[in-house]
């Protein structure tokens, strides 16, 4: 029964089928022609992004695009005609449109003019749809200008940034950064503006051992951040160990021994005074100072220089020197020879004290101070520096030879004693002077009372009648001995 059934189907399929086909065609012609009566073919401008085709191609030999961000954002402009229907459909796949560059168009007969810009053209593709038909009207911009440089390596060494607050009374040292150097591969032009490949640390509240796994980065000299390049590692591993921090003052060296004789240690200067340390709070607690071992300075006549290694003064303490101090102590010696200098002192630079209103009191000599020390010292000492007085309390009408006192700066001496020749005359005389030289005459009716002192110099004259000429010419004497005089020892 079932066979008799399909046999009919079979025959009445047969019976007629090229006028059957024919009329399957006809229907669908018609079909098309209906819809394009009743929607009319249109036109449309889609907008789409331009892709890069074969980019991997370019890189294996050796080159690659510097504006591929720029060329894989900019829009192309794609005219479409079909019906209605077909373009609404076309906007909801828009991904069917495509825009592209096809980068083995590049041609390696032109690679040393790199440095310019090449134009390739953009290729717009269309879908086929057996639904709808579309026609391709136009496409803009039809090139694109590629940029392209050659693909270099590079070895760069990674730098550690800290960031974050450590705990006060820690410090934290970088212990090891593995690996410390990485390869970077990029464009030429690009890889030349790397300054440094930098990671950065946050140790904020760290007080024991840390390992951190960080991201290296590129940077400019600028600090800007430079991409579109290739690291061959993603994590660079920096370890760092935290440790108590302390300070160890270090005493004042001790010198032993002479200096040859005149000469004089002038300053003994150490550096530094403090040394920072790092270790446990027990290590802290063995070592209060650091004493520098005598230094020896006999029969030396010239300033020294001296180093100490720190790490000398450590051993055993379980601390070691903070990064960043000092590591060793430096001690400078100052040793200078001594010299003598005689300076004069004018009369009406010398303070009187003790005069009584009974008496009128003049000193008619300048008086020659002579002071020893060390060179640099002595060398700039005035008579400005120098605050020379006498005494004349109790001293009656005569001529008297009175000790002088002497103030010096620090670090300078006086050579002995020096006297001032003193008149004291009632205060309502004038004292006797002599008619040639006009010089100030000692009253016959005073002695001299009797001094154990002993003048400074022998060129000073005590003979009050003795001529002007005569005492200019001595001054001028001992003007010239000053300026002869060479330094003692």
């Amino acid at each position: 029964m079932l066979k008799k059934i399909s046999s009919y189907v079979f025959d009445i399929v047969k019976r007629n089928l090229g006028w059957k086909i024919f009329s399957l065609v006809f229907a669908i012609m018609l079909w098309f022609i209906v819809m394009n009566i009743n929607n009319p073919a249109e036109t449309m401008t889609f907008n789409v992004n331009l892709t890069l085709l074969n980019k991997d191609k370019l890189a294996d030999k050796g080159y690659v695009v510097l504006n591929s961000h720029e060329l894989e954002n900019k829009k192309i402009d794609i005219k479409v005609k079909s019906t209605r229907p077909g373009l609404d459909d076309l906007s909801k796949n828009r991904d069917l449109l495509k825009a592209t560059i096809d980068l083995q168009q590049f041609d390696l007969l032109y690679a040393d003019d790199i440095d310019e810009a090449f134009t390739l053209m953009v290729t717009p593709t269309i879908p086929s749809s057996y639904v709808y038909s579309y026609e391709l009207v136009s496409f803009f911009p039809t090139n694109a200008e590629v940029k392209l440089d050659k693909v270099v390596e590079a070895k760069k060494t990674i730098s550690v940034d800290r960031t974050g607050n450590i705990p006060s009374g820690y410090t934290v040292n970088q212990t090891a950064v593995k690996p410390d150097k990485i390869t970077v591969k990029g464009a030429s032009s690009v890889i030349d503006k790397i300054d440094s490949v930098r990671v950065s640390a946050d140790l904020t509240g760290i007080n024991s051992d840390l390992s951190l796994n960080l991201v290296p980065v590129c940077y400019d000299k600028d600090g800007k951040v430079i991409n579109d390049v290739y690291i061959d590692t993603s994590f660079i591993n920096v370890s760092f160990s935290a440790y108590k921090k302390g300070e160890i003052p270090v005493s004042a060296p001790i010198t032993v021994g002479s200096v040859r004789n005149g000469y004089k240690v002038v300053s003994v200067n150490w550096e530094p005074k403090y040394i920072e340390v790092i270790g446990n709070d027990e290590s802290l607690e063995k070592l209060n100072s650091i004493t520098i071992p005598g230094i020896d300075l006999s029969g030396e006549s010239q300033s020294k220089s001296i180093s100490f290694d720190v790490s000398t003064f450590l051993n055993g303490t379980g601390l070691s020197v903070k990064n960043g101090s000092p590591t060793s102590i430096k001690v400078n010696i100052i040793i200078e020879p001594e010299i003598t200098r005689e300076i004069i002192i004018h009369p009406e630079d010398i303070k009187i004290t003790g005069a009584s209103n009974t008496y009128a009191v003049t000193l008619p000599d300048d008086v020659i101070i002579r002071i020893t020390g060390v060179e640099s010292l002595v060398s700039k000492v005035n008579k400005e520096d120098i605050g020379v007085s006498v005494n004349v309390g109790g001293a009656k009408s005569g001529t008297i030879d009175l000790p002088v006192s002497i103030e010096l700066p620090d670090g300078i001496s006086a050579v002995g004693t020096a006297t001032v020749k003193v008149i004291v005359s009632e205060n309502n005389s004038e004292p006797e002077t002599d008619e040639n030289t006009n010089a100030p005459v000692e009253p016959p009716e005073v002695t001299e009372p009797e001094s154990n002192i002993t003048p400074a110099f022998n060129n000073i004259t005590d003979n009050t009648t003795e001529a002007e000429t005569e005492t200019e010419t001595q001054t001028k004497d001992v003007n010239n001995d000053i300026e002869s005089a060479e330094p003692s020892g």
